[in-house]
Parts: structure tokens; sequence; C-alpha cells
């Protein structure tokens, strides 16, 4: 069976959690007594994944201590991200380190979707919900068959109130780090930044099947409002 690779970027500075993360990273913030990096770690174990990427950066020691500390079974490989850059970017600094499909969870989310089923028969899909206002995220565009035919990162007009998540695997990750890669080298930006939902969405023109999963739950730990609505 080929090893599942997770890629965790925890690197951000987490300027809309400030003051808290002047000395802390926002994945070390307690959440219900336990740090959103404990949660994010149990989930991504339960789901029989041990080697994880951490793309660190901002107090990434911490981040390092931590998890040699609580989680000493994990295979953890650090990456440090000098630039920011955009969330295609700081995935693409993990290429070298991944063989097989990829799982991807980004560090200020938490998720509950029917997922280990899909993990193990090796289809790529993006968790998605429903949300009123879909501005503040990157929106998918499914057929009827629940297959995403688009992504888009925050829309100036409502084309879809599926939001992505932040919670993504992909069977074929050579193909994501390819065309991450010919994002990178063209210089191609959204909003000033090296976008993965553009990288999406050449992975999908390119004939790549990914399904949308509706998370039943979506935790945001990114705002000092939604982390306080998940305590």
């Amino acid at each position: 069976m080929n090893e599942i690779t997770c890629i965790l970027p925890v690197a951000g500075i987490g300027k809309r959690l400030q003051p808290h993360t002047f000395t802390m990273p926002k994945v070390l913030l307690p959440v219900a007594g336990k740090p959103i990096l404990g949660y994010l770690l149990n989930y991504i174990k339960s789901l029989g994944i041990y080697r994880i990427v951490f793309i660190i950066g901002h107090l990434g020691d911490k981040i390092v201590d931590y998890v040699e500390n609580f989680h000493p079974d994990i295979e953890g490989i650090f990456v440090k991200q000098e630039e920011f850059i955009g969330l295609g970017y700081s995935i693409f600094l993990a290429a070298e380190y991944v063989k097989g499909p990829v799982f991807i969870n980004l560090g200020d989310t938490l998720i509950d979707a029917d997922i280990k089923q899909l993990i193990r028969d090796f289809l790529s899909w993006i968790a998605v919900k429903e949300v009123k206002d879909p501005s503040r995220f990157g929106v998918a565009i499914t057929d009827g068959e629940g297959i995403i035919t688009k992504v888009i990162e925050k829309p100036l007009e409502i084309i879809s109130h599926q939001a992505l998540c932040g919670v993504y695997f992909f069977n074929n990750s050579r193909l994501l780090f390819d065309c991450l890669n010919e994002l990178i080298t063209s210089g191609k930006k959204t909003r000033n930044e090296f976008q993965l939902t553009d990288a999406i969405e050449m992975m999908i023109n390119k004939g790549e099947k990914i399904l949308a999963v509706p998370a039943k739950v979506w935790l945001d730990c990114g705002k000092v409002e939604t982390l306080l609505q998940t305590n």
C-alpha cells in the first residue's frame, strides 16, 4: 500500500490572533484546554497517517518541541518557510518529501467528515461546507455526481455556496506538484499570491477527478471570533 504523507502548513504569524500569537504559534493556542495542533495530530493519526511534513515559520522551534515531546510516534519532517507568498508556495516546499498520495490539512482547520474510506480507496477529494457568505473562502462548483468542475479563490460574485474547508486528499501528488511548479515558474499569482486553488484548477483541466466531500462539522481557528466559537 502506498504510504500517505500529510502536509501541515503551520508557518503563519497568526496576524488575526495577535497579540496571542506574538509569543505562541497559532496552532499551539489552546482550544478547550488542548493546543489546536494536538487535535489536528490526533485526527491525522486516526486516519492511519503518521508521516507528516510540517511547513514551519513563525516560532517554528516551539512546534518542533511540541511534536517531539507529545507525539513521538509521528515521523515528523520540518521544512522552514522563508517567504510568505501563498498557500500554493507553502505546499510546494514539501514536494521532495512526498512520493505517494498526499493529505493536506490547514493548520487552523478541524473537520468531521466521512473520509476514512475514501482515503483507503485512494479517491481524490476536497472537503466542502455550505456557507452563507462564500466571499472569504475558495469555493467549488460541482456536477450532478459531486465531482468538482471548478475551484475559485474568494470569488467577487456568488457562484457557489460550497466553501473549501482547507482539507484535501490527492492520490496523484505528482500532478499536484507539477501544477504548482508550473504556477510558480510562470509567476502566475492570484491576489498577489500563489494559490493552491489555481493548481487544483489546473489539475482538473488536465483531467484529474476530484470529489467534493461535505464536512459535517467545520471548526475554524483562524480568527478571534471563530476561535472563541470553536472553544
